[in-house]
């Protein structure tokens, strides 16, 4: 991460702060999901999951600053998103501890039909009407 993305000269406001941490969060987003669609790793599954936690906290600290009927909306979808990328990483987790074939398997074929589920989620969500709103809130 480059220090420098989280320099904001001329803060007048919380406002102008809260828009600006939450544009790069998104970006943030975005680029990890993109990443991790190009190649789904468990790493890159890990990296979209701390983004979306990231995001999350930041719209948390930030919520009382914008309408929140739109803001509510868009936080629980990204807690759902923040859900299912957690459980598809703890299943990596437990899989990694346990050195069992048959476990695995059961890991593995839970594990395979989440994934599809939250690849769908969040292609879905970063094409969204709720996604591009938001986008529009934070300009």
């Amino acid at each position: 991460m480059k220090l420098n993305k989280w320099i904001v000269n001329n803060i007048d406001d919380i406002d102008e702060f809260s828009k600006t941490t939450l544009k790069i969060r998104l970006n943030d987003i975005e680029e990890k999901v993109n990443d991790y669609l190009s190649e789904s790793t468990e790493e890159k599954l890990h990296q979209v999951r701390i983004s979306i936690r990231r995001l999350r906290y930041s719209i948390e600290i930030f919520f009382v600053h914008f309408k929140q009927k739109n803001y509510k909306r868009f936080y629980k979808k990204i807690e759902e998103l923040q859900e299912s990328t957690g459980e598809i990483r703890d299943l990596d987790v437990i899989k990694n501890i346990i050195q069992n074939d048959t476990i695995g398997e059961s890991i593995n074929h839970k594990r395979e039909i989440l994934e599809k589920e939250m690849v769908e989620d969040l292609k879905k969500f970063l094409k969204s009407k709720l996604y591009k709103n938001f986008l529009k809130i934070i300009e």
